[in-house]
């Protein structure tokens, strides 16, 4: 049901506005029209969310901006086009407490403190908040929003919602305590500090100390962002923590309506990353994506892209640059795999709405290419590159240059060939207007006579297979039916640096310029000098008597912080082989001519790299290179190469403290593909005395008596102590280690399957001031995994035995009593639960095969 009222401002009519002549000069000027509409929603299916109150959470409701462009017509009568902003004023007429009784108030109309008060949390500013006239059970919230806004950005929240402020002025402590700076510097960034706004975070009553722990680092983000592109463009900043959330957060004009399962208390280890995460980059889309939007629905990516690029920047600074560059690889490496069959990031077929998974590939795809644009405009024009074109952006939508704050990628572009001098044409073809990415096989060869590293390249596009599904050929935009398969990047050009780690120590770097999809490049070799194979045996004969291995100068035993293993007898406890230890040794690590070969070390390319060099140059990047990427790259090769020296250099990755945690959990997953029957399972026997080194009471050499051939003691695990980040992390990643070993049959051997089973039994986090919930699902993962029959062994159930059988019947009743104790006491999101029930499929499965 709709009644509208039309009404005119003032008395003047329009025929009296009329001219009288048709010679007259001026423009006819009108009086504004105020539209009255009076509508009701009945049962609305989209757009605003009701939940419902139960035992555990209270009654509320929001609005839902998802998927994008918006849903507000589906509750407000306007014009919902992103293109059209206004100023808005809002007044809510709500019950005064969510329970519906009565609340205290003095003649005068003013609260008194109440519990269960109805909170209204909207985009905007609140201008007051009154008894009703008519009624006191109900109030009036009344907002104001005078920052020109589109209706898509309109939101609201109802409920009975607990507030924590954050202010600059607890910003201003932390920073000044932390910073060494001067009395002229300290007095600027306090000024600086006063100017930022404050922020509101509003959650469900019983979460206040999980909203306290969540958000603050938020007002961190709040400078950084307004210090780096601008001031923030609205008064202050508020967001709320809602139940049934379609989306982890949800962006409208100065307000983020976010997820609930993003709170976290303090003993939460895990949660925390991806929370800041989260919450940063719904902050970072107030200047991108709500001040800031597309000009047209093909621009999309562009925002998108911007927003997720500043809150990725704004977690190198706040997590670190090793953390910040794995996972900006790891990225590239998920969009190549997911770029098959996708139309370009400028997409003019882009569906409205979006869908969930195009506006996924989108915020992960766009701020890979920017940043790919601003290291080559860096490289080719020598500036500051978009860190000087973002805050330009700012500037031009204050001026009103920027028209409606809107922004194409051609003006884009445009701004990024005036502020840097780098030609962008040719980049926004082949990475913006087309699609996919490229997929280079690199290959080399020593040329001795001419002293010269010869590269072979040969470059595909990861969508060339597009246009072979039935429905992927064409789609049909405002021009007419568009054929993806002309919009593939035929040949992405540009230059490649390849840096050679030469014998001297030297890394030397070469400029492939790549303009055609097969070519062999000649690189010219710098060292003259030789590797001489020497006889590793008869020098350590000729020692004296100090028990060190020489190992040939070719990788050193000292990387980083890598133990050294000097001691004879601890060597032959850890089963250490060196590259080139042995006399037969036939991997060419003594006589190589230089260490090894990096490709794009500054990730330039959204590419995927086949390249392929021996195992000991690997190795070698592993222990010398610094970077974590260079590291991570090295492990990942390393993986598919098992030999004994593998399992000496993961072994010396993983035990090294001054290595990244992420680059060491990686080293304990691959040293699990070394311990193989035919290496003796020596990754397994490294893997077991670090563990027990570390996370378990020593209890001499006694083996488990099941089977001698595996070597792996028995354990009583200490209580957990989770106080050293980087040492939780590297437990997990252990014990999930340990459940990747198989036999010659496929299976894990019972002695693994025992020893997982015991360690989740004598778990203990008594003493712990962090939760083990994540651990314990961990273990339990793991004993699940450990069940699994590899994949490419076909019928290895058949091998397992009465004792394996045994042994899953005890699996089974240890899961179930987790499942019942975390039914009794709930642990975090009941991820012992989530991991029990998987296990439970899996011992099915096994059971039933």
């Amino acid at each position: 049901m709709c009644v509208c009222h039309l009404e005119l401002q003032d008395d003047v009519t329009i025929a009296e506005k009329a001219p009288t002549a048709p010679t007259a000069v001026p423009a006819p000027s009108f009086a504004p029209l105020v539209i009255r509409v009076d509508y009701i929603l009945d049962h609305p299916k989209a757009g605003v969310v009701f939940v419902e109150p139960d035992d555990e959470r209270h009654s509320h409701i929001y609005t839902v901006n998802q998927p994008l462009p918006g849903a507000t017509r589906a509750w407000l009568p306007c014009i919902d086009k992103i293109s059209e902003r206004c100023t808005w004023e809002m007044e809510f007429v709500v019950p005064r407490r969510m329970s519906g009784v009565t609340g205290e108030y003095d003649t005068e109309g003013v609260f008194e403190e109440e519990e269960d008060a109805t909170v209204v949390v909207c985009s905007g500013d609140v201008v007051e908040q009154v008894v009703h006239p008519l009624d006191p059970s109900k109030k009036i919230v009344h907002y104001s929003l005078s920052v020109p806004t589109a209706a898509p950005f309109i939101g609201f929240a109802i409920g009975p919602f607990e507030m924590i402020k954050l202010s600059p002025s607890q910003l201003q402590e932390e920073v000044l305590n932390a910073a060494d700076l001067d009395e002229n510097q300290q007095q600027s960034l306090m000024a600086e500090i006063n100017m930022m706004s404050n922020i509101y975070a509003f959650a469900l009553p019983g979460k206040e100390e999980e909203l306290s722990v969540s958000c603050s680092f938020l007002m961190h983000a709040m400078h950084f962002y307004a210090q780096e592109y601008g001031s923030y463009p609205f008064s202050d900043f508020k967001m709320v923590f809602v139940e049934d959330a379609w989306n982890e957060t949800a962006s409208c004009a100065s307000l983020a309506i976010c997820s609930s399962h993003l709170l976290h208390p303090a003993d939460i280890i895990d949660q925390t990353y991806h929370t800041r995460q989260a919450l940063s980059l719904a902050l970072a889309r107030q200047w991108f994506g709500i001040h800031i939007t597309q000009k047209s629905w093909p621009d999309t990516w562009l925002v998108c892209g911007l927003a997720n690029l500043i809150s990725s920047l704004f977690i190198k600074r706040h997590l670190g640059n090793n953390e910040y560059r794995l996972r900006l690889k790891r990225d590239m490496e998920l969009c190549c795999a997911l770029d098959v069959n996708r139309p370009p990031l400028y997409n003019p077929a882009l569906p409205s709405p979006l869908d969930p998974e195009d506006l996924d590939f989108l915020e992960l795809k766009a701020p890979l290419v920017l940043y790919m644009l601003d290291k080559r405009m860096c490289k080719g024009g020598g500036t500051l590159g978009l860190s000087r074109v973002l805050p330009k952006i700012l500037v031009s939508a204050m001026s009103g240059e920027l028209v409606q704050n809107a922004i194409s990628t051609h003006y884009f572009m445009k701004l990024c060939r005036k502020v840097s001098g780098f030609d962008t044409k040719t980049f926004a073809d082949q990475w913006v207007y087309k699609s996919g990415c490229p997929k280079f096989g690199f290959n080399f060869h020593f040329n001795r006579k001419k002293m010269v590293v010869e590269i072979f390249m040969r470059q595909e596009n990861t969508n060339t297979v597009i246009g072979t599904g039935e429905n992927s050929t064409s789609l049909t935009a405002d021009g007419g039916a568009i054929n993806f398969q002309e919009l593939v990047t035929p040949l992405f050009t540009g230059n490649l640096t390849v840096r050679i780690h030469e014998a001297d120590g030297t890394p030397y770097e070469h400029i492939l310029d790549i303009q055609s999809s097969k070519h062999k490049f000649e690189v010219q070799f710098n060292t003259k000098y030789k590797r001489i194979r020497r006889n590793t045996k008869q020098e350590n004969e000729n020692e004296d008597g100090d028990g060190t291995t020489n190992v040939l100068g070719i990788i050193p035993s000292l990387g980083l912080g890598m133990p050294i293993f000097e001691d004879p007898q601890q060597r032959q406890d850890w089963k250490i082989i060196e590259w080139g230890q042995d006399e037969e040794d036939t991997s060419g690590a003594a006589s190589a001519m230089f260490d090894w070969i990096r490709l794009d070390a500054e990730f330039e390319w959204l590419s995927v790299f086949e390249f392929q060099q021996p195992d000991y140059m690997w190795a070698a990047q592993l222990t010398k290179d610094r970077d974590v990427v260079a590291q991570h790259d090295a492990i990942g090769a390393l993986r598919h190469m098992p030999s004994l020296p593998t399992s000496t250099s993961l072994l010396r990755a993983l035990l090294d403290p001054k290595c990244f945690y992420k680059i060491r959990m990686e080293a304990a997953y691959a040293l699990a593909t070394c311990a193989i029957p035919s290496l003796d399972y020596t990754g397994l026997h490294q893997l077991n005395k670090m563990f027990q080194k570390r996370y378990c009471f020593p209890t001499g050499n006694s083996l488990m008596e099941i089977d001698d051939e595996i070597p792996l003691s028995l354990a009583i695990p200490k209580p957990n102590n989770f106080s050293t980040l980087p040492d939780y992390f590297i437990q997990k990643a252990v014990v999930i280690a340990f459940s990747q070993v198989r036999d010659q049959h496929g299976l894990a051997p019972i002695k693994i399957r025992q020893f997982l089973l015991d360690l989740l039994k004598y778990n203990d986090n008594i003493s712990n001031e962090f939760s083990d919930c994540y651990y314990v699902a961990t273990l339990i993962s793991a004993v699940g995994d450990s069940v699994i029959p590899s994949p490419d062994v076909p019928d290895a159930l058949q091998f397992d035995d009465i004792e394996g059988e045994q042994l899953l019947t005890a699996v089974k009743a240890e899961i179930e009593r987790f499942r019942t104790l975390d039914y009794v006491i709930p642990t975090y999101h009941n991820v012992v639960t989530v991991a029990c029930i998987k296990v439970s499929f899996i011992s099915f499965f096994v059971e039933h095969k």
